[in-house]
């Protein structure tokens, strides 16, 4: 185990959130932050010097640029530099080193959703409003390579063993559960209209669909639990989020007290870990919320510290403000609908740090690379060409270290509707993970 010593001038509650951030990548090593400089200049060991001065012979120098300390406000215009194949945020003007503290620190807090920006159509931050899309290293984990070169950096520089350590478990997979069953167990009026609306539209092959499962036991399109499970994914790599209220068009699951649901909760707790899915409407609503988290709490007997955002809705600060205040301690909504790739510049799960407040909290960020709507419903892909992108993203993000995320949904097993042609994609995805587990 090796002491990393880092010097400043000012002990921010910023930088010793980025040095926690960067330990966690061993966490064998340990970092400490002094400003003081008799401490800094008697210490034999590993050094780095985040000043604005060059201090001694024996250390890594990264020039502070004061970004680090900045108001939000401030950030609305960002310096960027690319360098070959490097990218670099707050550059140095006298070199080609850049401040990498700051520059992790705003990737990861995500300063730029703290300002004003272009709403889609659900009030969220797209993916082309971030800096990452519009520099187009979007696809790349950035702050993890940055991360892995600071690592090599100080091996090299003192002649250490100091060595990134992969995630482990290198993947998990998050299954949205926004409606049980697609047209069994509903009542009447709901299967009746739901039948002379897809008549009315002239698509009479989901009418002869519905007619067949409803009264010939022909299985639910979206009944597709006891595939995952055959998928064989450890219960701690495995989890299922439950939408389970919600007023708006965009929430329409079952009751969680029906029978069958019952049923179907039962058996998903025997394989995987449960999560909430707070409803459309309860993003904005911390009463909703509670509501909402109690209710699948009472209906599976087990405390729910999981969730992710119904539609991906994140404000910042707000809805994770929210969510610690409703006692979720993890959330896995950190990544964009439109497009995939890494949001956070890392899918290493992390605290997150409250901007408004300047403090680190105890609610953890996975965030998540890529999703099955995104592929179908934003970049019409084909099955073929999104297995080889994933598998693309899921190389690039072990290479770096990192842990990949993936958002899958129980209802894009729907092969005779608007997922045709898609059997087996998941499979495949699961199979390609697994080759690379050690």
């Amino acid at each position: 185990m090796s002491k990393v010593l880092i010097y400043t001038e000012n002990p921010h509650p910023r930088l010793a959130y980025a040095i926690r951030f960067i330990q966690q990548y061993n966490p064998e090593h340990t970092w400490v932050i002094t400003s003081s400089l008799d401490e800094y200049l008697n210490d034999p060991g590993p050094s780095i010097n985040y000043s604005k001065r060059e201090i001694k012979d024996s250390e890594i120098h990264y020039h502070s640029s004061d970004w680090l300390y900045k108001d939000p406000s401030s950030y609305a215009q960002v310096s960027v530099r690319h360098t070959g194949m490097d990218f670099q945020l707050f550059p140095n003007l006298h070199d080609n080193g850049f401040d990498v503290f700051a520059s992790i620190f705003y990737i990861i807090a995500r300063v730029e959703e703290y300002l004003p920006f272009e709403q889609d159509i659900h009030l969220r931050f797209a993916a082309t409003e971030s800096l990452l899309y519009k520099n187009n290293i979007l696809e790349l984990p950035i702050v993890d390579i940055w991360i892995k070169r600071l690592y090599h950096s100080i091996e090299t520089k003192f002649n250490i063993d100091f060595k990134i350590k992969p995630c482990n478990p290198s993947w998990s997979l998050g299954i949205d559960v926004d409606q049980f069953y697609k047209y069994k167990h509903k009542n009447a009026f709901t299967s009746v209209g739901g039948l002379f609306k897809s008549i009315l539209k002239a698509n009479f092959s989901e009418s002869l669909n519905r007619i067949q499962v409803l009264l010939f036991n022909k299985k639910d399109p979206y009944n597709s639990y006891d595939q995952i499970r055959e998928l064989n994914i450890s219960k701690k790599q495995l989890r299922f989020f439950i939408l389970s209220g919600g007023y708006s068009d965009y929430d329409k699951n079952h009751s969680l007290h029906h029978p069958k649901v019952q049923e179907t909760l039962k058996s998903l707790i025997s394989f995987s870990e449960i999560g909430l899915h707070p409803s459309y409407s309860a993003s904005k609503s911390e009463k909703e919320l509670w509501s909402e988290k109690a209710e699948l709490e009472k209906c599976i007997h087990l405390s729910i510290e999981d969730s992710r955002q119904h539609f991906l809705k994140i404000r910042f600060p707000d809805t994770y403000s929210m969510l610690l205040h409703c006692g979720i301690k993890k959330d896995y909504s950190l990544g964009y609908a439109d497009l995939p790739g890494f949001r956070a510049g890392t899918g290493r799960p992390y605290f997150w740090y409250d901007l408004k407040n300047e403090t680190e909290t105890n609610l953890m960020l996975t965030p998540f690379v890529a999703m099955d709507r995104t592929y179908l419903d934003y970049l019409k892909y084909s099955p073929a060409k999104t297995i080889e992108h994933i598998q693309k993203l899921f190389e690039t993000c072990i290479h770096s270290g990192g842990h990949f995320h993936l958002i899958w949904h129980n209802s894009s097993y729907d092969f005779e509707g608007e997922w045709k042609n898609w059997n087996f994609v998941l499979e495949s995805i699961i199979t390609n993970f697994k080759s690379h587990d050690h």
